[in-house]
């Protein structure tokens, strides 16, 4: 049997991760522990998890280190308790009762396998798939959620890259110990995308496990065309084109990345109300002079509370 560490960030989001956690109870894989990092929440949620989980391994990180530094904290934390298999879910998430056997028995299938994902559905529509993977294009910067099952049967090849959501994640610690943590540069959004990337180029296998299903309150932390999401879609999105592109010239690349601008501004048009598509338009394109001028980490402070 693998020992399995469940990794779960929570920033002041007490009552989602009580309703992650109580589904995690009733799961049917016996050989697992849990890691809740707390980032720093301000709303009683540490002391919540040690009282009523004193089961769990709770860590307070100090403060908002964003996902990928507080995913880093648990990872290092699964390493010390000598996890085969490292689980990265979503602390807005609920569980079926065998979706951890499921994504185990993916990973253990064949060796080359190193970050397995499942279904999810929406939770506030259990019949609706939200995601099953996704494909990233590193020329373009074009990213895609698959939504069907015909979608997950899809392979890609260069420049697209197969990605899985850091909404429930599955590692084999030998990825891990290969291609190393995630990388905190990001903060928030795309560091699954480049993860998944990473472990790619290395040589290891993405899979899907099609019974493995969990149900997720999509966009809980950070609104879906506010003008911080957009911030840090843009940014961090840029950054991976960057990093993984096969452009042969500069003038390539730029050509993508104003395409890719286009595009999102194209999308927030239709889905904002003018009010919010002005405001969208400045953070959007404060995001690509972020990754221009090369500051990473947490957002600009007039973003975060919008």
């Amino acid at each position: 049997m693998k020992k399995v560490v469940v990794i779960i960030v929570n920033w002041n989001r007490c009552a989602d991760t009580v309703e992650c956690l109580e589904s995690l109870n009733r799961i049917s894989y016996p050989d697992y522990g849990v890691v809740i990092v707390d980032n720093g929440s301000e709303d009683g949620s540490e002391q919540l998890f040690r009282e009523k989980y004193p089961e769990h391994a709770v860590i307070q990180s100090g403060s908002n280190l964003g996902f990928a530094g507080g995913v880093n904290v648990g990872i290092r934390r699964a390493r010390e308790e000598n996890a085969d298999l490292v689980l990265i879910l979503n602390n807005d998430t609920e569980v079926s009762r065998d979706f951890l056997d499921e994504l185990v028995r993916t990973a253990e299938s064949e060796q080359g396998i190193g970050i397995v994902g499942g279904k999810i559905y929406r939770l506030d529509d259990r019949k609706r798939l939200w995601s099953c993977g996704g494909s990233f294009d590193v020329n373009t910067g074009r990213a895609r959620h698959f939504v069907s099952g015909e979608d997950c049967r899809h392979t890609a090849g260069k420049p697209e890259f197969l990605y899985i959501q850091g909404c429930l994640m599955l590692i084999k610690k030998e990825c891990v110990d290969d291609i190393g943590l995630f990388s905190e540069r990001f903060f928030h959004l795309g560091e699954d995308v480049e993860y998944c990337i990473r472990a790619q180029k290395k040589g290891w296998r993405l899979a899907f496990a099609p019974k493995s299903v969990i149900y997720h309150r999509a966009s809980a932390s950070l609104r879906s065309f506010s003008p911080v999401y957009n911030y840090y879609e843009q940014r961090n999105r840029l950054s991976i084109v960057k990093e993984y592109h096969d452009y042969g010239n500069p003038f390539e690349m730029i050509m993508s990345v104003a395409v890719n601008v286009m595009r999102v501004l194209y999308a927030v048009f239709f889905r904002t109300s003018r009010k919010d598509f002005m405001s969208n338009i400045s953070w959007i394109f404060r995001g690509v002079r972020d990754f221009t001028r090369d500051n990473f980490g947490k957002a600009p402070e007039k973003t975060v509370s919008q």
